[in-house]
């Protein structure tokens, strides 16, 4: 997909997929270390939704594990993060010193019943 066409595509509808930036060939092995990390801070996850839900927020719903800035715990992602299609999508948008701020995981496990997905 074209630079323009991405800028395009985000100026109207304020989100766009570019296809292929995780190889498919690759994306099994991903999720799979995505979800192990996930589990191995599980506990911590929950402990800081239990906060969370201690303020009265209404977050979270069976199912769905968590873990912010999973970037700390695999590394597997990163390479597809600055992805030329992207980068220089959110340069033309930003200016030269895009920076990426958080890297939070979101898993849904089969058969959860998803709640509300927020508009980031």
């Amino acid at each position: 997909m074209a630079l323009s066409k991405i800028v395009s595509c985000i100026r109207e509808s304020r989100f766009c997929v570019v296809e292929n930036v995780i190889p498919p060939s690759e994306l099994p092995e991903i999720r799979r270390q995505l979800v192990v990390a996930q589990q191995l801070h599980n506990e911590e996850s929950e402990a800081e939704l239990a906060k969370t839900h201690a303020k009265g927020i209404r977050v979270g719903t069976q199912g769905v594990g968590l873990l912010k800035q999973m970037v700390n715990a695999t590394r597997c992602f990163t390479p597809y993060l600055a992805d030329d299609r992207i980068l220089r999508a959110a340069e033309s948008f930003f200016g030269d010193f895009v920076r990426i701020s958080y890297t939070d995981c979101v898993i849904n496990r089969p058969g959860c019943q998803r709640g509300y997905w927020p508009a980031d």
